[in-house]
């Protein structure tokens, strides 16, 4: 019988940054992000919810992507 692991068991990696090249670096976002995220968010919705599926349209938008953003 399989086991589904609990919350607690279930470790997180934290995300990278990623170097594109010797200027451009990816840097994941922090809690200092999230305002500009949901004021991007809120803006220009339609687009950008193709780059943030998991976003259920149908409850308060701000706690998920605080809770995302806390969360990697």
């Amino acid at each position: 019988m399989r086991h589904r692991p609990t919350q607690s068991s279930v470790h997180r990696r934290s995300t990278s940054s990623i170097q594109i090249d010797d200027i451009l670096v990816l840097r994941p976002a922090s809690s200092i992000h999230i305002s500009d995220i949901i004021e991007a968010f809120e803006e220009t919705w339609p687009d950008v919810i193709r780059a943030m599926p998991w976003i259920n349209p149908d409850k308060e938008i701000n706690p998920q992507i605080k809770d995302f953003v806390l969360e990697t």
